[in-house]
């Protein structure tokens, strides 16, 4: 059991003086600008191949310097400014300062447009035009139940979707009789267009809508949604985004993707809460779907996403947390991040590509990856070795299992602050493991 002493210890190494003063400090001080915001400030400006830089911005994180973390794929980790600023919120609204009678600490109430706002200018699109949710998986469930479609109307998606993205299509298809079509991605794609020459060949006349990720949770493929949604378009189809990834990887403009829906996982690779999504619909694409959790405003379209947003009580501590996270990004600068990760994908491709047996599923950066690598691997099975790669390493991967199809894999998730000494101690372990199961297999 570990003493009390030793536990103050470890809390010390967390809570940096410097980029963390005490919670209750923090939150004394509605409004003062955060210390780690000030952090953030002082890192001054970087480069994707700068390692004293990222290694700055990873004490701004709380994951201990003897973890490597590749899944941010599955899960992002939180960053200091998150945590303060969910934290004095908490502390704020909990003991009632507000001095304006009726502002709850809530949402799923009302049109919480300073939040909507702020994610919009984010991702380029107007406030109108955003409904905030719980996850992606609940945003294309609201669309998927919420769209008019007839027997026999068809939905045609990749064979890479997300349960989340693609659960709710089979569910209505049981129900109602609708018609679900998968057109399969090719691995790896050489070009963005063999990937829409692709789906454009398995559209039919009965195609209402096409609703595809923008990068793959199954490889960390990017599909080329831009031109995917000019395509519906051109052909009254509707078109809907699963960006459960591309939110805080990449930098994102709706008005100049063109879908009509798309949805974002904020706790990914925007290292935003657990908790937190949004919805984006093309200005009148609100008004066509029904509430798939109806509030009191139902039936009043002309509140287009706000009508979504009324999903009942919600903590609104995560949304601030949101915010956070978006400030974060601008100032440390959306495309020195996604240039940060693209770094870091060439360079484990890079060392992997020397591998006897080992090839990439997923295309390189820029056009067919960012921060997400997929490495075959000369093996079936892989048993308990990520079990192993944690517990006995603490390294944390994603691995999957060979079949008829492919051989087994694993998925490399690239956040900002893993640097390449990282990956380096990755690739030496992960060799020595992979020689002891490939001598387990013969």
């Amino acid at each position: 059991m570990m003493e009390r002493r030793q536990f103050i210890g470890s809390l010390a190494g967390l809570l940096s003086p410097e980029l963390l003063p005490a919670l209750e400090a923090i939150a004394a001080n509605p409004g003062a600008e955060l210390p780690a915001i000030k952090a953030v400030t002082r890192l001054g400006t970087g480069r994707p191949e700068d390692e004293k830089f990222w290694s700055r911005v990873r004490d701004l994180f709380y994951v201990p310097r003897d973890v490597i973390y590749l899944n941010n794929g599955s899960l992002g980790l939180s960053h200091r400014v998150v945590v303060e600023a969910m934290y004095r919120h908490l502390l704020e609204s909990e003991s009632v300062r507000t001095t304006k009678y009726g502002d709850y600490p809530w949402w799923g109430y009302g049109p919480a447009l300073e939040i909507r706002k702020k994610v919009s200018a984010f991702i380029g699109a107007d406030p109108e035009e955003i409904a905030l949710t719980r996850n992606a998986t609940e945003g294309m469930n609201t669309v998927a139940a919420g769209l008019d479609l007839n027997p026999g109307d068809e939905v045609l998606m990749s064979d890479q979707e997300h349960p989340g993205g693609r659960s709710a299509w089979y569910q209505r298809a049981k129900r109602y009789g609708i018609a679900v079509k998968e057109f399969a991605l090719p691995n790896p794609p050489r070009t963005p267009g063999e990937i829409l020459n692709r789906l454009e060949a398995s559209i039919t006349p009965r195609t209402r809508v096409i609703s595809v990720s923008h990068i793959t949770t199954v490889t960390g493929g990017m599909l080329p949604v831009k031109d995917i949604a000019a395509l519906a378009r051109s052909k009254n189809i509707i078109s809907l985004v699963d960006g459960a990834h591309a939110i805080g990887q990449l930098p994102l403009d709706m008005h100049d993707i063109g879908c009509d829906y798309y949805a974002a996982s904020p706790h990914k690779w925007l290292y935003a809460p657990k908790g937190t999504g949004v919805l984006y619909c093309r200005k009148g694409m609100a008004e066509k779907l029904w509430c798939h959790t109806a509030g009191g405003t139902w039936d009043r379209p002309e509140l287009g996403c706000e009508r979504l947003t009324n999903i009942g009580t919600s903590n609104y501590s995560i949304l601030v947390g949101m915010a956070a996270a978006v400030e974060f990004q601008e100032k440390l600068g959306k495309e020195l991040i996604a240039g940060r990760e693209r770094y870091l994908n060439h360079y484990l491709r890079k060392m992997l590509s020397d591998w006897e047996g080992v090839w990439f599923i997923n295309g390189p950066p820029p056009e067919l990856s960012t921060a997400m690598v997929k490495a075959a691997l000369p093996l079936k099975k892989l048993g308990d070795f990520p079990i192993r790669m944690w517990e006995k390493h603490r390294i944390w991967l994603v691995t999957a299992d060979g079949d008829e199809k492919l051989p087994a894999s694993i998925r490399f998730s690239l956040p900002i602050y893993i640097s390449t000494r990282d990956l380096d101690r990755t690739l030496e372990i992960l060799k020595e493991e992979l020689s002891k199961r490939k001598h387990q297999e013969t």
